[in-house]
């Protein structure tokens, strides 16, 4: 359940960051940073707020530049 109460199950999918980084490697990119940076207290709606899954990083940002 994403959001308490909502009408429909939702389906989630986990992803390793091998399969989300492959097809960058395989284009000549690399990995030059990574970050999993938190949300300001409070951000979200009620039943779905990041304040109660400490544990969950909501965003992974990952930068990507040509390999040398």
């Amino acid at each position: 359940e994403g959001i308490v109460g909502q009408p429909e199950a939702q389906w989630v999918f986990h992803r390793s960051l091998t399969d989300l980084l492959a097809p960058a490697f395989a284009a000549g990119l690399a990995l030059t940073g990574l970050l999993e940076p938190t949300l300001p207290p409070g951000a979200g709606r009620p039943g779905c707020r990041w304040d109660d899954m400490p544990d969950v990083p909501p965003v992974l940002v990952a930068r990507l530049a040509a390999a040398r």
